[in-house]
């Protein structure tokens, strides 16, 4: 079952928004020394972008696996629609978040989630600007 096109683009708005709002968050925990927050947030607002981008073909996944390797497959391999550097960034924050999630005696380096930041920063860019292309009929 599909969303009827008008909500469907308020879906993909609303995931937007979450994604720029993670951006945000994850800037936050960075001021405020927290690593483990800012590598969450980072994560997810990658994630999100690229939800919305999968709503535009009425698509969604059940399990982050799944997104972050239809997101390749799709948008990166196939199509060269997405640079190959969004896939890497993606990778890495899907990577990050998992180990600051689940891993035990961890301890990030600032450098290190202060890059992963940046990244994000243009991943969400990037990736909401050619779902944006969609939403408005370009």
């Amino acid at each position: 079952m599909t969303l009827e096109e008008k909500d469907k683009k308020a879906l993909i708005k609303y995931k937007i928004e979450r994604s720029e709002e993670a951006i945000k968050s994850a800037k936050r925990n960075f001021e405020a020394n927290d690593m483990f927050g800012s590598a969450n947030r980072i994560y997810y607002a990658c994630f999100y972008s690229v939800e919305a981008l999968f709503l535009t073909k009425d698509r969604s996944f059940s399990s982050h696996e799944q997104l972050i390797g239809n997101f390749n497959k799709e948008f990166v391999h196939n199509s060269g629609l997405i640079d190959k550097k969004y896939a890497a960034i993606l990778k890495e924050s899907f990577e990050q978040r998992q180990t600051g999630d689940y891993g035990d005696f961890i301890k990030f380096d600032k450098e290190e989630i202060e890059s992963s930041l940046r990244d994000a920063e243009e991943f969400v860019k990037e990736i909401n600007k050619i779902t944006m292309n969609y939403v408005n009929g370009n």
